[in-house]
């Protein structure tokens, strides 16, 4: 069977304990509504909704040979997500991230230094699945590996790119220092085409305050189409020949704003997939977006196609009002 999209990036498990009051470690005991463990990691939730969407998605990550692993390739089976590409390794534990959620929806993580979130390395890239005809290349996790940005990225996406992919990234800023590597992601954006980071991460890569100013220095770094997301303000588009504005869905309730970016990025795939517009693209990515926010997780939110094009009409419908 042939699948449209390669997704690469960490997978783990993730324990979300919410709500979380901001005082907790002044508290011996608290008790807390809901622990809920589930799927983890960008790639995985990504490769989840665009799976759950109606697209064919392989996932290329790397797993520890263990219980939690096991929880990654059992709900890969369950969302008929390709494992093919999967790297099992005895030596390295998957991590099992701990995300503590406000009463606001906003996450602080916990997580493992010594498991496979922090220690994927060039090794672990399957180079052999580049081959198998997919339209399209997410590296989901830029800016989550110290071993892979930089040079062996640029060779991968280098290598995809000589197969005709389209390649999309996402960012995950707070994993690595990336200040005094700028030079080798200036290299590595350059083969990109859709570009998704949040307002944090651009301003942390570029300097600027602007995200208008962010979107520019990214294209003049050779990037096709940078999305800047700005949160309840919903996202900025760019490229050198199209320029749009796109709010936010304003009748969402935020929840838990976790895998928020994960489920833009796979809406956005999916409509590059239906051949959309940019802007139209970026509309139903919204759409995915403000479903997964109503609810705590990163995947139990977007159940089926149906529900997001409900939500997408209504969000058309009150964009124009």
């Amino acid at each position: 069977m042939k699948h449209e999209v390669l997704v690469v990036g960490a997978a783990l498990t993730d324990l979300q304990i919410a709500p979380v009051p901001q005082d907790i470690m002044n508290r011996a005991v608290t008790p807390i509504e809901s622990f809920h463990l589930t799927i983890g990691g960008d790639a995985p939730n990504e490769a989840t909704i665009i799976s759950r969407l109606g697209h064919q998605v392989s996932l290329m990550t790397m797993i520890g040979d263990d219980e939690p692993g096991q929880v990654v390739l059992r709900h890969c089976r369950e969302n008929g997500i390709d494992t093919d590409a999967f790297i099992i390794r005895k030596d390295m534990p998957t991590a099992i991230n701990v995300g503590l959620v406000s009463a606001e929806g906003v996450r602080s993580c916990i997580t493992p230094k010594n498991s496979n979130l922090w220690l994927y390395g060039p090794e672990d890239l399957n180079y052999a699945a580049l081959g198998d005809g997919y339209s399209i290349l997410s590296f989901a996790s830029l800016c989550t590996f110290e071993r892979i940005d930089g040079q062996p990225l640029c060779d991968f996406f280098r290598a995809a790119k000589e197969r005709g992919m389209i390649i999309c990234a996402d960012m995950n800023g707070g994993m690595v220092d990336y200040s005094g590597r700028i030079e080798e992601y200036k290299e590595t954006l350059s083969y990109v085409d859709y570009f998704f980071p949040n307002r944090g991460e651009a301003a942390g890569m570029t300097g600027k305050t602007d995200p208008e100013e962010m979107a520019d220095v990214f294209l003049s770094w050779g990037v096709g189409h940078v999305i800047v997301k700005t949160g309840a303000d919903g996202c900025i588009l760019k490229s050198k020949e199209e320029h749009y504005i796109v709010p936010a869905y304003t009748k969402a309730r935020c929840v838990d704003e976790t895998g928020a970016g994960d489920n833009f990025a796979a809406g956005f795939i999916c409509g590059l997939l239906e051949r959309k517009s940019f802007l139209e693209c970026a509309q139903y990515a919204t759409a995915v977006a403000s479903i997964c926010i109503e609810h705590v997780g990163t995947c139990e939110g977007v159940k089926n196609r149906e529900m997001v094009e409900e939500r997408l009409q209504d969000y058309l419908a009150l964009s124009s009002s």
